[in-house]
């Protein structure tokens, strides 16, 4: 599946889109799937965007976030209760920066100024757990 014979680091392209494919999709399910599963907190959020453009922006946060754990990492991180709890973490700081950037003032005025921080920093991390897991999955089992 990584072979290749490109100069790129394959196996980090296909984990990007990966990544930014099971984001997006979760914040599809989440947006269309009836409470308590779907959407409760969030529901002002999504009746602001298109499906499509709330599922790229989370695609697209996901897709940051991966890439800044590449960086921490240097490597794709293994799946391990270690490297879980990192990615926790840094999925949940990754909230920070997205809040005071201004780059997302909808989801900014729709959760990150309506959820307690602690909430939002536990929810954020717990995505990038759920987003790690299935990748893990998908990689280990395709």
């Amino acid at each position: 599946m990584y072979n290749c014979n490109c100069n790129c680091n394959c196996k980090f392209l296909f984990g990007l889109v990966l990544v930014f494919i099971i984001t997006a999709t979760f914040d599809i399910l989440l947006n269309l799937l009836p409470p308590p599963i779907g959407a409760v907190i969030l529901r002002p959020y999504f009746n602001e965007h298109t499906l499509l453009s709330a599922a790229l922006i989370a695609g697209f946060v996901g897709a940051v976030t991966f890439y800044v754990i590449y960086l921490i990492y240097r490597k794709i991180p293994n799946f391990n209760m270690y490297n879980m709890i990192s990615i926790f973490l840094i999925s949940a700081l990754i909230g920070t920066p997205m809040r005071l950037s201004g780059l997302f003032p909808i989801l900014d005025k729709h959760y990150y100024q309506v959820v307690p921080r602690l909430q939002s920093f536990l929810a954020d991390g717990l995505s990038g757990i759920m987003v790690a897991t299935v990748y893990y999955f998908i990689i280990n089992y395709n």
